[in-house]
């Protein structure tokens, strides 16, 4: 196995070592950070995910326009 050595600022290494568990190697800890699920970096891949639930959708939606109603004229302010 090749094994390289790096540079790492000193805050950097520190926080590694946070990450550190008890019978790792720092190594271990790298390779587990980088096989972590990756966040989905693009808000399109869920572009059309409710279009087999239209009428589903479209009474959520009037459900919640309607609370934001409610909850617009119980917070009407009198400054009497």
């Amino acid at each position: 196995m090749t094994h390289r050595t790096i540079d790492l600022p000193e805050q950097i290494y520190k926080e590694l070592m946070k990450l550190k568990q008890k019978n790792e190697t720092v190594s271990e800890v790298i390779s587990r950070l980088i096989k972590k699920e990756k966040p989905i970096k693009s808000i399109k891949k869920f572009a059309g995910i409710f279009q087999n639930f239209s009428e589903e959708w479209e009474s959520i939606e009037r459900a919640l326009y309607k609370d934001r109603l409610r909850q617009t004229n119980e917070r009407t302010l009198n400054f009497e």
